[in-house]
């Protein structure tokens, strides 16, 4: 017995280079240096199947699945945002921030003290174009219809410089944002272009509705609505944890309503600063 287990030890762990194993006269086997004493006898390390490499084994077990994106806004109210619109002749362009997320945290929608949420630490922004096919018009009601498309982007860390405020008075391009907005004389411009940073987390094609109650020369009271289809929705991490923005095919409504300045009567160029709710609809 004690043999056999002396001989399996040697078998797990082989000598280093240049040491020979030695069979005594019980039996025993011996590691030595380089050669075997008197009246032992040296074992032939490859006939007895040692140091060779053995077939290859059979595939171990599969790993452990890795965490499954969650799927963020994927039934009832999906989400709360707060934006712009911009429009010159029949262009429109949205862009703005969400302000509240089903299944997120306030805390993960913006950088800074959620107690304190702006558009300058929204972590999630959208963008969106539209274009201009129909417009009816009934005494001081005006409504106008077109299609578009819409993307949502994360920004893990918010791009400085953001502009959406409507009414920020100003001299040069100093007085907005600290030198990174223009000034076209007496506003600062909105930056859509640095609403649309950061990763795609979902895109969408729209077709809009606007109602603008005109209730002063040049100022009226807009309501939007979007009919809004995912068609993109790639995984991505938010704070080490992997989530999924909605669904490709899935519907939401978004309503929206705020306030509208025509800033050009003839082009017609019209800034409007709304906020509203998105719902998941069949």
């Amino acid at each position: 017995m004690s043999v056999g287990v002396a001989f399996l030890c040697l078998a797990l762990a082989l000598p280093a280079d240049g040491a020979v194993l030695c069979k005594k006269k019980n039996g025993l086997v011996a590691v030595r240096d380089a050669t075997c004493k008197k009246r032992e006898s040296a074992l032939d390390v490859r006939a007895l199947g040692l140091g060779l490499q053995g077939p290859k084994g059979d595939p171990g077990p599969r790993g452990q699945a890795g965490e499954p994106a969650q799927t963020l806004v994927g039934r009832s109210t999906a989400f709360d945002l707060t934006g712009r619109i911009d429009q010159d002749a029949t262009s429109f362009t949205y862009y703005g921030y969400l302000t509240a997320a089903r299944d997120l945290p306030q805390s993960v929608m913006f950088s800074g003290n959620p107690a304190f949420p702006d558009y300058p630490t929204a972590r999630f922004t959208f963008r969106a174009t539209a274009t201009l096919t129909e417009r009816y018009v009934l005494a001081s009601v005006f409504r106008t219809g077109g299609t578009g498309t819409m993307t949502i982007y994360f920004q893990d860390t918010p791009v400085a410089g953001k502009i959406l405020r409507l009414y920020d008075s100003c001299m040069t391009n100093a007085d907005c944002s600290g030198g990174t907005g223009v000034c076209d004389g007496r506003f600062c411009l909105g930056t859509p272009d640095l609403f649309a940073a950061g990763i795609p987390i979902a895109t969408a094609s729209m077709h809009y509705q606007e109602i603008d109650n005109i209730q002063a020369p040049n100022i009226g009271v807009a309501t939007h609505t979007l009919d809004v289809e995912q068609v993109t929705a790639p995984p991505f991490t938010v704070d080490g944890h992997p989530v999924q923005f909605g669904n490709a095919g899935q519907r939401w409504r978004v309503t929206l309503t705020g306030e509208s300045v025509r800033t050009d009567p003839v082009t017609p160029k019209i800034e409007t600063v709304l906020q509203g709710t998105a719902v998941i609809t069949p």
